[in-house]
């Protein structure tokens, strides 16, 4: 058996078993959801969370930011995930 869209076995879950397919390891980017200056990680986001957030980004993307919403990744810790651009 397979984990679905990662092309590896499954590791700790079966399609019928008593763990869902959804919580083995298949690889997923971290999405950042921006609130304000608050900045929430989350690996499988809800199409309200997207909703209700300021702003996100989807983890997996490049995005170009503003100086403004670089800022606030900067200031969230997030700087090392940032390239500038010039």
């Amino acid at each position: 058996m397979y984990a679905r869209l990662a092309g590896r076995p499954l590791a700790g879950g079966s399609y019928t078993g008593a763990i869902p397919s959804f919580m083995t390891d298949v690889p997923r980017g971290v999405t950042l959801l921006i609130n304000g200056t608050t900045v929430t990680e989350s690996r499988t986001p809800y199409q309200d969370d997207l909703a209700n957030a300021d702003t996100y980004y989807l983890g997996g993307h490049s995005y170009t930011l503003t100086d403004a919403e670089a800022q606030i990744l900067i200031d969230a810790g997030y700087s090392e995930y940032l390239e500038p651009i010039v």
